[in-house]
């Protein structure tokens, strides 16, 4: 997901390239090329200079040097939450049964709501 277009759903100020593809979600230590990231907690300010993130949220207010792009957000928190609904992928929900492929025991005892998917063997 383009940097952008994460900015325009979250109602950020962009600093740095919209155009940046963002495929992830990290801390500013661990992050890497593709991540987005966040600094809600100043003492975690100097890991800023740091950080292989792609971008970073930070609050309106934020100053200091970071290598990345920023998205400057009112609440922080709040963003990063909206921000990891866009990048992950919602869970996949199966309907309950057993597929065709499944072996099932004889002896074995399988509720109603269950989803029993391909090659699976339950003895």
């Amino acid at each position: 997901m383009k940097l952008a277009d994460i900015a325009a759903h979250i109602g950020a100020v962009i600093e740095g390239a919209g155009s940046i593809d963002i495929c992830g979600l990290s801390s500013l230590a661990e992050a890497s090329a593709g991540d987005i990231t966040f600094l809600a907690n100043r003492k975690y300010a100097s890991d800023m200079a740091t950080t292989s993130a792609s971008a970073v949220l930070v609050s309106q207010d934020w100053e200091g040097d970071c290598p990345c792009a920023l998205l400057r957000v009112d609440d922080v928190d709040s963003a990063y939450s909206k921000v990891g609904v866009l990048i992950s992928p919602p869970p996949i929900v199966f309907a309950p049964g057993i597929h065709t492929t499944a072996v099932i025991a004889e002896d074995a005892t399988i509720g109603s709501t269950v989803y029993i998917g391909p090659h699976c063997v339950v003895e």
